[in-house]
């Protein structure tokens, strides 16, 4: 039961708020069980304003030893120094805890290299996209037993599932190779689709639109779209075919 552990946020900024939020909304975890960490008095500031039943700070040896779920949410330049950091102040501080880290692009051996006589039970790697705010973020999970650092036991991946579906959606990878196109795709591809909504209601404005309505057609346009191809599971050539219909305003 997730909701009954105390869960540890190192680095609590836009992508891990956009976790925390949908969490919350969610029930997954409770708030007065989260501690979140920033590094800078004005994020810590914001952090006691937006989350005013966790407990925030800037001490993440604290945060980790009151946690049994600790995720990594630094920027990935900063995860093997501040592992190191909390590792040479505590050595056992993560010590029968899950790890789950959201930085993009390193490796669970980094982990596992850094952790290896730490006593962590498990080590898990995602990579989820800041829809999860409003319950339309994928999230895809890797991991692996702190044993071996190879596989992860399945039930215990599995139950990660829970954690995240609420917020959108979940996958699991069972090829760590996979995850630097997993990253790609699930973290960076919305970057693309906010391109062509606005590349889209400029179309629209330019053609005497109001730039408001624009962006509402616009970016409902691109839901429906995916909402047909999960909702029906067609080939996105298909729905296509389906609405371009013959002499119609779509094919010309």
């Amino acid at each position: 039961n997730w909701s009954e552990q105390r869960v540890a946020v190192i680095g609590c900024g836009v992508m891990a708020q956009c976790l925390v939020d949908g969490w919350l909304k969610n029930s997954i975890f409770q708030a007065d069980k989260m501690n979140l960490t920033d590094a800078y008095p004005a994020g810590i500031e914001s952090l006691k304003k937006k989350y005013s039943n966790s407990a925030v700070s800037s001490n993440n040896i604290k945060a980790i030893e009151e946690s049994e779920i600790v995720f990594i949410c630094v920027k990935p330049f900063m995860v093997e120094s501040v592992l190191i950091a909390a590792l040479k102040e505590s050595p056992l501080v993560f010590k029968n805890k899950i790890l789950i880290s959201v930085a993009a692009g390193l490796k669970l051996s980094l982990y596992h290299g850094i952790l290896k006589n730490s006593g962590v039970s498990a080590i898990f790697r995602c990579m989820p996209n800041i829809a999860c705010r409003v319950d339309s973020g994928m999230t895809a999970v890797c991991g692996s037993s702190a044993l071996d650092g190879i596989k992860c036991d399945q039930a215990l991946l599995e139950s990660t599932k829970s954690i995240f579906e609420a917020l959108g959606g979940w996958a699991a990878i069972e090829d760590e190779k996979l995850m630097d196109v997993v990253t790609a795709l699930n973290g960076s591809a919305l970057a693309f689709g906010c391109l062509a909504i606005e590349a889209m209601a400029d179309g629209a404005v330019s053609m005497g639109l109001p730039r408001a309505l624009a962006l509402s057609l616009s970016a409902h346009a691109l839901k429906a779209a995916s909402a047909l191809q999960i909702g029906t599971g067609e080939h996105p050539a298909v729905l296509r075919d389906q609405i371009t219909t013959p002499g119609g305003c779509t094919i010309a």
